[in-house]
């Protein structure tokens, strides 16, 4: 993937992620996390290699198509792609997902539906307060947080969940909760893939970590087998 100045953003990176199971990627940001986003998202196209979900590369895979395939993605800034801070939870609930035929026919949504599936997800993910109409602003950013970890979560299936920075900025109650709903969708056989610069949380939720520098994996490891002080060494370029 093109970065500034003539260098990659992303350089070589290659590895899999298998099913019931968290892949860490831990890295100072700026560092090709963002571009790694945009390529497993689907919004970046435009780079060299091989990118496979379920076999199929991303650019053979329109990203609504995506979605409805398996993958789920939580955005690393939830105001500018997981949310719209005027929107009903209800209505936040089915972005990206609001042509489904569960929510309405012929291109119109039904508010019944709307409603059940936002009384039903705030149940399940502990959203307060529990009133549907509420426009998202009037959230915490917690609970914020907690409404695109149920949409994202909801979908029919989970094959593959990219999660980046999913606890930034949100309460220690939420960040236990989210904690708790990525293991359970571990458990239950979903990939998931964590980029986060909370090294706690890589080394507490992560089956394997990879450290990215300049682009660059420059460190694999378990969480058995490492720790805050040698992820440290290896985010900085360090390789001692």
């Amino acid at each position: 993937v093109a970065g500034k100045y003539g260098k990659p953003a992303l350089d070589n990176v290659s590895f899999e992620i298998h099913r019931g199971e968290v892949v860490g990627i831990a890295g100072i940001e700026g560092n090709g996390q963002h571009e790694l986003v945009e390529v497993l998202s689907g919004v970046n196209r435009d780079y060299a290699g091989s990118a496979k979900l379920l076999g199929r590369e991303y650019h053979e895979v329109a990203a609504y198509a995506a979605k409805q395939n398996g993958l789920s993605i939580i955005p690393p800034d939830r105001h500018r792609e997981a949310v719209v801070l005027d929107f009903s939870l209800a209505e936040n609930f089915v972005l990206g997902h609001h042509r489904e035929d569960r929510y309405g026919k012929n291109g119109y949504l039904s508010p019944a539906k709307l409603a059940a599936q936002a009384d039903s997800l705030m149940e399940r993910f502990d959203v307060r307060p529990r009133n549907a109409e509420l426009p998202m602003s009037s959230l915490s950013g917690g609970n914020q947080q907690k409404c695109v970890v149920a949409r994202e979560l909801s979908q029919s299936r989970t094959d593959f969940l990219l999660a980046a920075h999913p606890t930034r900025g949100v309460d220690i109650g939420a960040i236990e909760f989210i904690h708790k709903v990525f293991l359970q969708e571990r458990d239950e056989g979903a990939a998931i893939l964590l980029i986060s610069s909370e090294l706690e949380e890589l080394l507490s939720l992560a089956d394997r970590i990879l450290v990215l520098y300049e682009g660059r994996v420059v460190g694999q490891t378990t969480p058995q087998q490492t720790s805050e002080a040698q992820l440290g060494l290896w985010m900085t370029g360090a390789t001692a």
